[in-house]
């Protein structure tokens, strides 16, 4: 279900369930591939950069020790660099701890997620990016909530969740396996394993976890099907 503001510029959108979504019809920003997470042009000027930390597990992440390399996706400044394929890509460097005030609404949600109170978790973990939207942590957080709560239209919005985090952490390993996950669950089963296959390149240090493996033989299972079921058609 659609709607759109009086003036054009806005549009409501409902996916069938508690959940309204709203969006800028004339946004200049340019969309981005959630496949390669490939960034537009233009949207960071700042020289510095930040080393975000790899998370792995799938529980909200609470660390922030300064011992750790990176900042849970904690994002001072950003800048864009060229990789050796010619491709755009963010670049990082170190910074330091969570502000407080976000430190604390991350704690006390993901205190109430450890008790499956995930309304309540998503939230504080809402309220938190009113204050700063550029921390990657507090998406990937909110994402594990919404897989979790799953009403109607979590799995999407946990989704769109996933891809703001990785947008801003390219290593956060929770966001990109639970982008593949949400992939798998909306039944978009060819984005979901190449959703796993970009993750089998890039982490493969993870790939003896068993909850890859399980999601691995789920999908692979699921495009086992699918090929049965349209070579049947014929």
């Amino acid at each position: 279900y659609v709607t759109f503001s009086p003036n054009g510029e806005e549009v409501l959108v409902n996916l069938g369930g508690e959940q309204i979504y709203m969006f800028d019809v004339f946004g200049m920003r340019k969309p981005y591939d959630p496949l390669t997470f490939s960034l537009p042009p233009n949207q960071f000027t700042s020289n510095d950069a930040i080393i975000c930390s790899r998370i792995d597990g799938n529980e909200p992440s609470s660390s922030t020790s300064p011992d750790h390399v990176g900042t849970n996706g904690y994002v001072k400044s950003a800048a864009i660099r060229i990789d050796h394929n010619g491709n755009k890509r963010r670049k990082y460097i170190q910074a330091g701890s969570l502000p407080q005030r976000i430190e604390q609404l991350k704690i006390r949600a993901n205190k109430l997620f450890s008790e499956q109170k995930y309304t309540e978790a998503i939230i504080l973990y809402s309220h938190a990016l009113l204050v700063n939207n550029n921390i990657a942590i507090l998406y990937g957080n909110r994402a594990a909530a919404l897989c979790k709560r799953k009403w109607d239209g979590d799995i999407y919005a946990a989704l769109r969740d996933c891809c703001s985090a990785i947008n801003l952490d390219p290593d956060h390993v929770k966001a990109h396996f639970r982008l593949a996950r949400c992939l798998y669950e909306l039944s978009w089963i060819e984005e979901a394993k190449n959703c796993l296959d970009y993750f089998l390149e890039k982490f493969s240090e993870h790939l003896e976890n068993s909850t890859y493996k399980q999601l691995l033989r789920d999908v692979d299972q699921a495009m086992l099907k699918k090929d049965v079921s349209n070579k049947g058609i014929y």
